[in-house]
């Protein structure tokens, strides 16, 4: 007999995820790299679509080996609770809750550390910066100490060869997140 666990949403394999009370049973990789596809990043304030997916696999691949699928599942909650533009979150503590419940399911069904390590954000925040510069147009410059970070990181030999890919469609991201989700698991 099923508990009252609040209101559901249907999700792409067809099952159920409840908000308020977010489970490791309830979480599947082909949500999250299905829904994660279909979100733009910034909003959908960028010149051309952008997707999540695709900024959880290139967070991924900026982070040292132990930390590389975190960095590609650091937005999973967002699959079930949406992109939500880091300016406007502190702005919904009960959106802020929801997500710390849903980041500790996702830790749980992936058997990773909980919180999200530092370094994970830290590689997502500098990352928010050189994807704002690349797809975002009409940049304005970003006050540094609302995102937290260490500019001197900029200026690290590795970031600045980076190129960031061009956008990927919803599928090549899909695909590609997949593909990334396997080689860490070996599956």
């Amino acid at each position: 007999m099923e508990t009252e666990r609040g209101d559901w949403i249907q999700v792409y394999s067809g099952g159920k995820f409840y908000p308020e009370d977010p489970q490791p049973e309830d979480i599947h990789i082909e949500d999250i790299a299905h829904a994660l596809s279909l979100q733009c990043r910034f909003g959908g304030h960028c010149e051309s679509f952008y997707s999540v997916a695709q900024h959880c696999c290139t967070v991924s691949n900026l982070l040292p080996p132990r930390f590389k699928l975190w960095g590609l599942l650091h937005d999973a909650p967002e699959a079930y609770l949406m992109d939500i533009p880091r300016p406007i979150k502190p702005l919904l503590p009960e959106y802020q809750c929801l997500e710390k419940l849903c980041e500790a399911a996702v830790a749980r069904c992936f058997k990773l550390d909980y919180p999200i390590p530092r370094i994970v954000k830290y590689v997502d925040s500098v990352l928010l910066l050189l994807e704002h510069k690349k797809f975002v147009k009409d940049r304005y410059e970003w006050g540094v100490d609302s995102i937290e970070i260490n500019l001197d990181w900029l200026s690290d030999p590795k970031l600045e060869q980076y190129k960031l890919d061009d956008a990927w469609t919803p599928e090549e991201a899909e695909e590609r997140f997949l593909h990334r989700y396997n080689i860490f698991t070996d599956v």
